[in-house]
């Protein structure tokens, strides 16, 4: 390719080109004269640019970070009409692979409003998270919610500029849930989102953390809204990576994202995450056996086919058993959280018998060894680290009772 290029070259350097103040603007064929020089450089560009639209566009072409504008015919919310077309600009489109695990995946992520799948279409909206492939010129995108992948031709018509033009005419997609047609120009790049987002209840406030994903970041903005709200108002503007919310109010849930930012925009949204404030910590209404009272050999509650023994306790509200030692659920039962765990213990000398739960709202079934008469006195002891609401507040103290066995 070398020696093609010095062989036209020296065929044209009679010619000059005549270019204007923005170098990457090349004046078409009209505007050359007799006797014009064209540059190495110019001329280099003209074959960069030759190379990069008459090959087979491959998906380390996308690579990077584009600037998109987009066009459908169809009313979109979010973006703007222009006569007989909807369109939306500059929104940020990021093609990169992901090397975890044996074979690379293409992901494919766009600003808040996508260039892409088209606001209110099949209730989406948002950025577009995904993944992509090309083959033969054509671009397959896949939205991490379709069923299918979308078809798009892609054009290269420089080495910074591509164009996709919306193939795909399927009854599922058609009328198209997709924009039209798009135009795509290399950009400088925003930082990546923020991961690991975490939203917890902390009685007084609300604790909002994030891992920081990238280098170059100014810093970043974290988005609030509240329970049944449409929109997410800004929160605050920092740079460590977490905050704490304390404008809250008792008993009410609020939502959360973040993006990271630089002098070239903000990043496309975190995940959304939620916590409810909550300072009320949960108490016991009843458990069962009762205080004092006898129970024979068959057990007043056996859990059929296990020769086990059934202790309810009743909350306040839902609670959730700390199980830092999950395992399988014994034969025959079926529950949201079944531990093998220090939550509950029945004891009576010599014996000690660890138990199993079952979560169902406010009450918690726990099943240990059967009870046998003639065994006397059990002592049951609740251990109150376990035992947290469901946003996070531990029961107070323990629960200590005693039940016989004669």
């Amino acid at each position: 390719m070398k020696k093609s290029r010095n062989k036209l070259f020296t065929t044209l350097i009679t010619f000059t080109l005549s270019f204007p103040l923005f170098a990457d603007d090349l004046k078409i064929s009209e505007d050359f004269k007799e006797g014009d020089i064209v540059s190495a450089e110019t001329f280099n560009e003209i074959f960069d640019t030759i190379e990069k639209i008459n090959r087979t566009v491959s998906s380390e072409d996308l690579f990077g970070t584009w600037s998109c504008d987009a066009l459908t015919t169809r009313v979109t919310n979010a973006w703007t009409q222009e006569g007989l077309y909807y369109v939306v600009k500059d929104a940020q489109v990021n093609f990169s692979q992901s090397s975890s695990g044996a074979t690379p995946i293409n992901t494919i992520s766009t600003s808040s409003i996508s260039p892409f799948k088209r606001e209110g279409t099949s209730g989406f909206s948002g950025s577009f998270i995904g993944t992509f492939d090309v083959y033969n010129n054509k671009l397959f995108t896949k939205h991490s919610s379709d069923l299918g992948a979308r078809i798009w031709d892609i054009n290269f018509t420089s080495p910074t500029r591509f164009e996709l033009t919306f193939l795909e005419t399927s009854a599922e997609s058609f009328p198209a849930n997709y924009s039209s047609f798009l135009t795509c120009d290399s950009a400088t790049p925003v930082p990546a989102s923020p991961t690991s987002l975490s939203a917890i209840n902390a009685q007084t406030a609300i604790n909002v953390s994030w891992t920081d994903a990238s280098e170059g970041e100014l810093g970043f903005n974290v988005y609030r809204k509240l329970d049944g709200d449409l929109n997410y108002s800004l929160l605050t503007t920092q740079t460590s990576t977490s905050y704490s919310d304390t404008e809250t109010v008792e008993g009410l849930t609020y939502f959360y994202y973040v993006v990271s930012y630089n002098d070239n925009g903000e990043s496309s949204k975190s995940k959304i995450v939620s916590a409810t404030l909550d300072s009320i910590p949960p108490t016991i209404g009843a458990f069962s056996p009762a205080e004092g009272s006898n129970v024979n050999d068959n057990g007043e509650a056996p859990y059929e086919g296990l020769g086990a023994f059934q202790l309810s306790i009743t909350f306040s509200e839902p609670i959730k058993v700390d199980c830092p030692n999950k395992n399988e659920p014994a034969p025959g039962m079926s529950a949201s959280c079944i531990g093998d765990s220090n939550a509950l213990k029945v004891e009576t000398s010599p014996q000690n018998f660890p138990s199993y739960f079952l979560e169902s709202g406010t009450t918690v079934q726990f099943f240990t060894g059967k009870v046998t008469a003639g065994n006397g006195t059990y002592t049951v002891t609740l251990d109150a680290s376990y035992i947290k609401d469901l946003n996070g507040n531990s029961l107070p103290e323990n629960l200590t009772w005693t039940f016989t066995s004669d």
